[in-house]
């Protein structure tokens, strides 16, 4: 793939991608000067003597002015210079001026090329992880990024849509067509829409399913496809960012370096940009701008027991930084958030960190000094030490339930951005209950606030009362395959009585106690014989199986009321 600077439109015998500043062929005798930097140019493919418009693009060289100059550099081929040698993301940045650009590459190039297209030209949306160094670089602010929320948008979806990607409807589907043989195809619907979520909720899908019916392995093939790991057979909607949260000792999700090194393996075996020896930057590239995982594996990808607890701590001080940035416009304060919904499961006053010279930092519920003056207290303290909760003057003591709620919340907190997507494994593994309703509170308040998703695997009876019928998919083990139903009622705001018979199909397994029921009452000759002589010793629940039994063994009627 080449990149040429051509300074008049007599290149068509060039393939090639073609660069020429905007006012080449207009009745502009110069160049646009964007705030004393001449950084705009207009895109021309040209293969087999066709050329093709892709559009204008602003193309920023560190420490240059106008890139023209930069470019004057390459080498020279007839009338045009080479500059593909010149295009390196240490000193080179571009980003369209609209997202028709992105468009249009998709459309003529398909998603492999757009994508290699994209890393040659040192977009900014394909070099996402990289705008905390361009924005420092002089020119960027004001002439890459002069129109603010319209060219942020451009940074975050532009690669999104050269891919195929497109823009959500606030209510859409994704469907899951190239699961194992094994597998029913699954679809997950959605809703954004404030009516919707007036009655249950439909930003969160919930899979359920007995242990072995895959729903671990569905969650990970979701990842890899949002990722770009393995090929999406159909368009799906755009995410900015996916976060996956599992904590288990037995789970297998990525963290980013693991998913970058599977994405490298692979690209070693395909033709693809990332193979290719004039690659200068040499890395993997994810599908999406931001990846994050929350459990027991550290950065480098090594299980660890500690890691939760100083990955909290992170995740404070990450959520701290947050609020000092986004207050000024908003009046969500994440901190607070996270304190009530803590505080509902845990009985504290204050949160702590510690210091690495042993001092402690109060973190009030309210405005508070500590706060404001994160960006100098950062780097002061020990995030191997986790946070505590102070209650008066006293550390608590958690239990492991109350600890793994505290592990979890502060990084769900932290990493949900605009437009993500949660991805999460079983979160009740060590909750009670109460913890689980606090954990579904908060994520709805989480998810409407960035506009965000979650897809959750779970045993819980509890989470599925709060989700939409149209939400819930039920996963089954029949005869070799693993099935996908929907519940046949309602489950939002039904009791947990009929969820867990229904849609964790209790009502078909046979329990424990209603064998012993069954040798306690088979010396008995009627039914009143037998219910006089356990009623007093067990449940409703007991008394109900054994009246059933004896109006099945005699054909008595029996009449339930509620």
């Amino acid at each position: 793939m080449r990149f040429f600077f051509s300074e008049r439109f007599d290149f068509d015998a060039l393939d090639g991608f073609h660069l020429l500043q905007d006012h080449v062929g207009t009745h502009y005798s110069k160049p646009w000067n964007d705030h004393n930097y001449i950084v705009t140019f207009r895109v021309y493919r040209v293969s087999n003597g066709i050329r093709q418009s892709f559009g204008s693009v602003k193309v920023l060289v560190k420490d240059f002015q106008d890139t023209s100059k930069y470019f004057l550099q390459g080498t020279k081929d007839g009338g045009s210079y080479n500059i593909t040698s010149l295009l390196k993301p240490t000193n080179v940045v571009s980003l369209a001026s609209d997202i028709d650009y992105y468009q249009r590459l998709h459309k003529a190039l398909g998603k492999t090329e757009a994508n290699r297209y994209l890393q040659r030209i040192c977009d900014a949306s394909y070099n996402h992880d990289r705008f905390s160094d361009y924005s420092t670089w002089p020119g960027f602010s004001s002439s890459l990024f002069r129109n603010g929320s319209a060219a942020q948008a451009i940074l975050d979806m532009g690669r999104q849509i050269a891919l195929g990607r497109h823009e959500r409807e606030k209510t859409f589907s994704i469907t899951l067509n190239d699961l194992p043989d094994t597998f029913d195809p699954l679809t997950f619907n959605f809703s954004n829409d404030d009516n919707d979520r007036l009655l249950g909720v439909s930003n969160i899908n919930l899979l359920i399913g007995k242990n072995g019916v895959g729903k671990s392995h569905i969650l990970r093939h979701i990842v890899d496809l949002v990722a770009g790991v393995q090929p999406i057979s159909e368009s799906w909607p755009y995410f900015y960012k996916a976060v996956v949260t599992g904590y288990s000792p037995f789970e297998n999700f990525d963290t980013k370096k693991a998913l970058l090194n599977r994405l490298r393996a692979r690209d070693a075996t395909q033709d693809s940009p990332a193979s290719e020896p004039d690659d200068s930057d040499g890395r993997a590239q994810l599908d999406i701008n931001e990846y994050a995982y929350i459990g027991f594996k550290n950065d480098e990808n090594e299980f660890s027991l500690s890691w939760p607890k100083s990955h909290s701590a992170r995740s404070i001080l990450k959520i701290l930084q947050y609020d000092r940035k986004n207050l000024w416009w908003t009046n969500e304060s994440r901190f607070v958030t996270l304190f009530d919904t803590l505080k509902l499961s845990i009985d504290f006053d204050t949160l702590e960190l510690t210091k690495h010279d042993g001092t402690r930092i109060t973190l009030a519920r309210d405005d508070d000094p500590a706060r404001k003056e994160i960006d100098t207290l950062e780097t002061t303290i020990d995030v191997e030490q986790g946070f505590s909760f102070v209650k008066g003057e006293r550390i608590l003591e958690l239990s492991s339930g109350q600890r793994m709620y505290s592990y979890m919340l502060p990084c769900l907190a932290a990493e949900v951005e605009d437009e993500s997507l949660l991805i999460i494994d079983e979160p009740e593994l060590y909750l009670h209950p109460t913890m689980e309703v606090n954990l579904i509170n908060m994520l709805k308040h989480l998810l409407v606030a960035t506009k965000s998703y979650a897809i959750i695997a779970t045993h819980s009876s509890v989470m599925a009362r709060e989700i939409k019928r149209d939400a819930v998919t039920i996963l089954r083990r029949e005869h070799g395959r693993t099935r996908a139903y929907s519940p046949n009622f309602e489950t939002f705001g039904e009791s947990i009585d009929k969820i867990i018979g229904e849609a964790f199909d209790e009502y078909h397994v046979r329990k424990p106690y209603e064998k012993t029921l069954d040798r306690a009452i088979e010396n008995y000759g009627s039914i009143e014989q037998a219910l006089d002589a356990i009623a007093p010793q067990v449940g409703n629940e007991a008394l109900a199986y054994v009246a059933a039994k004896f109006a099945r063994d005699t054909g008595i009627d029996i009449e339930v009321r509620e």
